[in-house]
């Protein structure tokens, strides 16, 4: 025998008996198995789910959904996930789309063809986050991460209508595959992620981010606001929270007793989300968060269940005879598991996909986390080291939906906190809140949560002061609500509406908070009433290394002060165009700077240095001139932002 071939065969035998030795030791079965009757029940729970947010989304068909609405399809930018409902955007189409989920949803309770089911589930899913992504929050990334891994789990094997069929029925109620795997490695990730957010600041070092996320009234119900008066409990919740959020996954890696120790963990964090969902107002992703941790249920606690409960013995008996007398008509088989069938994806293709997605995964979320930590602390080793890595290394997980960020709440709570007033203004003066139809109160409601239609209106609200992640949410939310309510008042005529934030800064506990400032987000004016303004343009100044001044709104034209964009070349200004135009009139340096910032980083991400630049001015044009033809004088140009490289703000 060749001795190259013997070599190959002592280093197999040693490799082999290698894994079986490690095998022997760490019980990999048990820990990355999983049952199909907790699969089972995680089916028909994330069914339920499922099912609700399809109903719960259909009274915003029309203003969330479609291009009646305030987001036009023709007016998203930047990669996001692929949507069907791009396609049309007629209400109708929205809601054939939303009852097509429904049925979907119910055959995913029932088991009925439960991978495609999923799969379009999945799919649909997908779509209705990529028509309105600033409604997206913590709940909609996980149930979207939870549809997939499902996709190559046994959902349907057992107390489903596909396990009347033989073909789907499993060798044993435990199941260990490469699905099984993932999905408990995306449980790991979750809180670990969230974990590793909060080793700094407000949560680790100063103990007060439970109380400071108390004061986001946004979320906080009447329990949470009765939590946040007692600072020195929200010190202990504080460090609880990153105690179990880091050591409660560890139960599910230890080779010890490993289903008392699931059992453990999924107590603990249930009863965690539980505290979470009576405290603050976070939509579903509490309920998601329960429902991800039903997989895990072990395969003791249903022998146990069943050895301790007459019930369930009783109703078990039953359903044996049932199955016993389906099978003598043979027409159906047995409905409870058994017997040969089902088996886990083994073809190479389902396992390569699963496989690479799962690593996919894992690198996108150390990415980001290792980007934030580089950027915070060693900002020069971040300029030379995150280059490295291509943007387009992240476009598959936005344009599919796999894109995962855990850091809720970290590492620091939002500090911007308020509310929001908008106002019409009538013909003849007077005033309108559009939201509630009464006459303006500056006062801060009660509780703040309350005054939201749901929570899809609560994160779009919130998002109007993000005008670099959504550059045409403030514009079209102003001209939904101002076309809304002529379509409502026709005899009421309104000159302008306007969107204010009453802006609160959250403070540390031994701090009194300031009072709130009242700032301008933006206004809508209607075309008839524009041409008895004095005319003015914006433009976003870079000034280049050289010296040279460009309009960053127009792709690095040159400026020229006193030649507004004419009409026919809107086509080729900025997206941004709309959105600085509607914070125009407001002084707050918070926003405008950041933003001046955004526009500058942005610019030099995508030119060579030498048509890069080193300061951004958001510069107001305003002057008769520019209707007659005139010069503009320095005094008629206004910066309303400014951002130097390398000096800050």
């Amino acid at each position: 025998m060749p001795l190259m071939q013997r070599t190959f065969m002592n280093a197999n035998r040693f490799l082999r008996a290698s894994l079986d030795a490690l095998a022997s030791a760490i019980p990999f079965r048990d820990i990355f198995s999983l049952d199909i009757r907790s699969l089972a029940l995680y089916r028909v729970c994330l069914g339920l789910l499922l099912l609700l947010d399809w109903i719960d989304r259909l009274p915003d068909l029309r203003p969330l959904y479609s291009d009646e609405g305030i987001i036009l399809r023709n007016s998203i930018t930047g990669l996001q996930p692929f949507s069907l409902l791009l396609l049309n955007g007629s209400v109708t189409y929205a809601l054939i789309f939303c009852l097509v989920a429904i049925g979907f949803a119910g055959m995913l309770m029932v088991g009925y063809r439960t991978v495609l089911a999923t799969i379009v589930s999945w799919l649909l899913l997908i779509s209705i986050h990529g028509r309105t992504p600033p409604v997206m929050d913590g709940g909609d990334h996980l149930v979207r991460a939870l549809l997939f891994w499902s996709i190559f789990l046994p959902l349907g094997a057992t107390f489903s209508v596909d396990s009347l069929r033989g073909d789907t029925r499993p060798i044993s109620p435990s199941v260990l595959s490469l699905g099984s795997f993932a999905y408990v490695l995306q449980m790991i990730q979750l809180y670990w992620f969230a974990a590793a957010y909060k080793w700094l600041g407000p949560w680790r070092e100063e103990g007060t981010a439970v109380y400071l996320s108390l004061q986001v009234d946004h979320f906080v119900t009447h329990f949470g606001h009765w939590i946040g008066s007692m600072p020195d409990v929200c010190r202990l919740l504080t460090h609880s929270t990153i105690a179990l959020e880091t050591l409660g996954p560890i139960l599910l890696l230890l080779p010890f007793a490993v289903g008392l120790q699931r059992m453990i963990a999924i107590a603990l964090f249930v009863l965690f989300h539980a505290g979470l969902a009576l405290a603050m107002d976070l939509a579903h992703f509490p309920f998601v968060c329960m429902v991800a941790w039903l997989p895990l249920l072990p395969t003791t606690f249903w022998n146990r269940l069943q050895v301790g409960l007459p019930q369930v013995q009783r109703g078990r008996a039953v359903v044996n005879w049932l199955s016993a007398r389906v099978q003598q008509a043979n027409w159906l088989h047995a409905i409870s598991p058994g017997a040969s069938g089902w088996q886990s994806p083994t073809g190479l293709l389902a396992n390569s996909l699963l496989g690479f997605v799962t690593l996919y995964v894992l690198v996108g979320n150390i990415l980001p986390y290792v980007s934030s930590k580089l950027e915070g602390q060693q900002p020069e080793v971040a300029r030379r080291v995150l280059p490295l890595v291509p943007v387009s290394f992240f476009h598959l997980a936005l344009t599919s939906g796999l894109e995962q960020n855990w850091s809720l709440f970290a590492p620091q709570p939002g500090r911007y906190v308020g509310w929001h007033v908008l106002v019409g203004v009538r013909s003849d003066g007077s005033q309108i809140n559009l939201y509630t139809g009464q006459p303006v109160n500056w006062e801060k409601p009660a509780y703040l949560t309350s005054t939201y239609a749901n929570a899809r209106w609560r994160r779009l609200i919130m998002n109007l002061i993000h005008p670099e992640q959504y550059p045409y949410l403030l514009p079209g939310f102003l001209r939904y609500f101002y076309k809304d309510y002529q379509k409502r008042y026709s005899d009421q005529l309104l000159t302008a509406v306007e969107c204010y934030w009453m802006l609160e800064i959250t403070v540390p506990p031994e701090q009194n908070p300031a009072p709130p400032t009242k700032v301008l987000l933006g206004r809508y004016i209607p075309q008839e009433y524009l041409d008895t303004q004095t005319p003015e343009w914006l433009a976003v100044v870079g000034t280049r290394t050289d010296g040279r001044l460009i309009n960053l709104l127009r792709y690095g034209w040159p400026v020229d002060w006193n030649r507004a964009p004419p009409a026919e070349e809107r086509g080729t200004t900025s997206t941004w165009q709309p959105v600085i135009q509607r914070l125009a009139d407001s002084k707050a340096d918070y926003l405008l700077q950041p933003l001046a910032r955004h526009l500058l980083e942005a610019w030099n991400k995508e030119h060579e240095p030498p048509e890069q630049v080193r300061q951004v001015d958001i510069v107001r044009v305003r002057s008769r001139a520019l209707a007659t033809g005139g010069s503009v004088s320095e005094s008629e140009r206004e910066v309303l932002g400014r951002y130097l490289l390398d000096k800050g703000n």
